[in-house]
């Protein structure tokens, strides 16, 4: 299956030869030759997202749980939003900007992590939200479930790219909630670590603006 692909045409995606998670693995294309994608330690790699430089994001599974990775020139790093049970990163932007989702104990959550500082996205008043897709203006789109357990797509546009004629005017179009944590983690090979913690707290003001299709 292919999820991603950039500007030069690289496509990324995964490929099985069963039903068995341990038999899947991640690919790159470039012009037609493939490369094999395998998290180290991990199994049932797939590889979702890819920017122009070539960095990838995507997904493992462990003994334990899924956990994102971004891999830069074949050095992984694992991406694990905190308290997270398991994690997601769908795709990453020319910035470096990685957009995916998680679960934790109160469901599935999207989220973005700009340069180690996680931010959570949920569409208010759905039963889950997810984001999959980040372009280089920071616009993020997704999939969220409503109260009917319907699904819908949504994109996320940071204010800062908005006409805003009011704050109250923008309010009322309706926003995402979102809260920062900000943890900062280093970039070594399949090692995640945390040097401080602000956070969860609720956003003074959104940075989106919301549309639902």
């Amino acid at each position: 299956m292919a999820y991603g692909i950039n500007g030069a045409g690289q496509v990324v995606g995964s490929f099985g030869f069963g039903t068995n998670a341990a038999d899947s693995h991640g690919f790159l294309d470039t012009g037609g030759s493939f490369s094999q994608l395998d998290v180290p330690g991990g199994f049932g790699t797939a590889a979702r997202g890819i920017n122009d430089a070539g960095q990838i994001v995507g997904d493992f599974q462990d003994s334990t749980t899924m956990h994102g990775f971004l891999d830069v020139g074949g050095s992984f790093t694992t991406i694990d939003v905190p308290g997270a049970r398991s994690t997601s990163a769908q795709g990453i932007n020319d910035a470096g900007q990685i957009v995916g989702y998680f679960i934790d104990s109160t469901g599935d959550h999207g989220f973005l992590d700009t340069g180690g500082s996680f931010t959570i996205i949920d569409v208010p008043g759905a039963s889950f939200t997810t984001a999959e897709g980040i372009n280089d203006a920071g616009q993020i789109v997704g999939t969220f479930e409503s109260s009917f357990a319907v699904a819908h797509g949504f994109l996320a546009t940071p204010v800062s790219m908005v006409p805003e004629p009011s704050s109250l005017a923008l309010f009322s179009v309706g926003v995402i909630v979102l809260w920062t944590i900000r943890r900062r983690y280093c970039r070594q090979p399949i090692r995640l670590r945390f040097a401080t913690t602000v956070g969860p707290r609720p956003a003074r003001r959104s940075p989106f603006h919301l549309e639902i299709n």
